[in-house]
């Protein structure tokens, strides 16, 4: 028997930074927020890694995530889920999915 388990997460990029400014107003110590998102293709710019949501809204990846090639290769182009924390500067990738499976970034 196959389990099959809906996954939620934010809906774009801007609604996940409220999220996390909403957090940071209730503890203004807050080090890192994790969050899912949904819907967001991985893209290089200039050498640098983005996640892009469907309103083309971008969030930087942590330089220190040292497999973006990852994130590229399940992506293929195509929007995922990916889970990981946001610092109020870059997100750094714990894990994705990518159609209905879970996997470590």
């Amino acid at each position: 028997m196959e389990l099959s388990i809906e996954i939620l997460g934010y809906e774009n990029i801007d609604i996940a930074i409220a999220a996390y400014s909403n957090a940071l107003a209730f503890n203004p110590w807050l080090d890192r927020f994790p969050f899912l998102i949904q819907q967001v293709a991985p893209i290089l710019i200039e050498g640098n890694l983005f996640i892009s949501d469907r309103t083309a809204n971008l969030l930087p990846i942590s330089a220190k995530f040292a497999r973006n090639w990852i994130l590229l290769a399940f992506s293929g182009g195509h929007p995922l889920t990916i889970c990981g924390e946001w610092n109020g500067f870059d997100f750094f990738p714990l894990s994705i999915w990518v159609e209905g499976k879970h996997h470590i970034a």
